[in-house]
């Protein structure tokens, strides 16, 4: 019975782009699990302080001991800009950052190869590696430094044709500077 109700969620002809679809929605849904149950960690916690001393004026490895990364707690206190700093707006704005980098994963494998294999790549981010899946959730420097390495492939990926090729191969060094001053 289960199994016949979850067909029926399925459009009649599968196509690339709605198997996509499906993934990318599925994905949404594990991750909003993963942000509204997941456990709350004493890293979360050291994180979500430093962004409350970044936002008091402080700097990080000069006015207290940052253990993440220069560039982390700026990032995340992005989420705190007119909002109170909390443990869900932080694990939101990392779950942006990893839908950013599912995305463009994703396109990249497609200017790859064929759109069956952006499925593949959309399947196999998703369902792979849970213990990712639920990481890639939480404030850490891992996330922003994942998304500027995908722009960075895109980038790479993308300048082989087309117009710009210099432009993109400028972002592309650019974006993996910035992946090594985040980490």
């Amino acid at each position: 019975m289960l199994k016949t109700k979850l067909f029926l969620l399925l459009p009649k002809k599968l196509t690339p782009l709605s198997l996509f679809t499906f993934i990318f929605l599925l994905n949404i849904i594990l991750r909003s699990i993963f942000i509204f149950y997941g456990y709350i960690s004493h890293d979360e916690g050291i994180a979500l302080y430093n962004t409350r001393l970044v936002q008091s004026g402080l700097v990080p490895f000069v006015d207290y001991n940052a253990w993440n990364s220069l560039l982390n707690d700026y990032i995340m206190s992005i989420s705190h800009l007119g909002i109170a700093p909390t443990f869900l707006n932080q694990r939101l704005l990392a779950s942006i950052f990893a839908l950013c980098t599912f995305l463009i994963t994703v396109h990249t494998a497609r200017k790859l190869g064929r759109s069956i294999t952006a499925v593949w790549t959309a399947f196999f981010l998703t369902f792979g590696s849970l213990t990712y899946t639920y990481y890639s959730n939480l404030p850490y420097s891992v996330e922003p430094m994942t998304l500027t390495l995908s722009l960075s492939i895109y980038f790479l990926v993308s300048s082989q044709s087309g117009s710009y090729i210099q432009l993109k191969e400028n972002l592309a060094l650019f974006f993996a500077i910035v992946a090594t001053v985040i980490r």
